[in-house]
């Protein structure tokens, strides 16, 4: 079913003319006909916001600048850098607790370069660190616990089907590469779980085991997550359980 989502996810984006990093997940046990209202969107995105740096990669969120279309089992907001508008991220949140992330530079790396199939590794950990990030608000907010399945890809059509992979030199800031590929990257599957037992540290462990993994699959190692991507805790207090909480007091 993951995958089924992760390929409905890729047909909604433009993937035949630029390369996408994707990613979706699913709250295994919710059921088939419960979708996202328009109130429990925002209230996830709120919450991911205050949970957590959110979006982690390059297009911050501007609710005012955010376009957002309903289809028939998904509602999609799209971001744009208003400044940089080959920068593009698109958010999720579909029937039976599907939510999904994609984003894309169109191979404009900066200083004039265009890489067509090139993909920068920082990207991929962003959309890992989203979708990790919105399937717990998501969760939250419907008042669940249980199985999160994930899967992550990069577009394997267009540009995508030969993709190049990039780590920011940490001396110069400039891209540099690490690996290509001569066909498609395999999808990367991974299974959390939400539980009273969660915290933000085992969340953002789990996270850095999967950015870690797929960071050696492309001979790089993690330049996001573990550098950038955090939990802010006050008062040592978790923000997890709190929201758990503060979602149990309003029903």
């Amino acid at each position: 079913m993951i995958e089924a989502a992760l390929a409905g996810a890729m047909a909604a984006l433009d993937v035949q003319e630029r390369v996408w990093a994707v990613g979706v997940a699913h709250l295994v046990d919710i059921p088939e006909i419960r979708e996202f209202s328009d109130e429990e969107v925002k209230l996830v995105i709120d919450l991911a916001q205050e949970l957590a740096d959110f979006p982690s990669g390059p297009v911050g969120y501007l609710p005012g600048g955010a376009d957002r279309t309903t289809e028939e089992d998904y509602r999609l907001i799209t971001l744009t850098h208003p400044g940089a508008p080959h920068l593009q991220m698109k958010i999720g949140l579909g029937i039976a607790g599907f939510v999904g992330v994609g984003l894309t530079r169109s191979g404009h790396f900066g200083g004039g370069e265009n890489l067509p199939s090139g993909v920068l590794l920082s990207d991929v950990e962003s959309v890992m660190a989203d979708v990790f990030t919105l399937s717990m608000t998501a969760a939250i907010q419907m008042g669940y616990f249980g199985p999160i399945d994930m899967a992550f890809a990069i577009s394997p059509e267009g540009p995508g089907a030969t993709p190049a992979f990039y780590a920011l030199d940490e001396a110069t800031g400039e891209p540099a590469l690490t690996r290509t590929f001569d066909a498609p990257l395999p999808v990367v599957p991974h299974r959390t779980e939400l539980s009273v037992e969660v915290t933000a540290e085992s969340v953002l462990a789990d996270l850095s085991e999967l950015a870690t993994r797929f960071a050696h699959m492309v001979g790089s190692a993690p330049q996001l997550v573990d550098n950038r991507y955090a939990v802010e805790l006050a008062d040592d207090a978790d923000p997890i359980r709190i929201a758990h909480e503060r979602k149990a007091a309003q029903a």
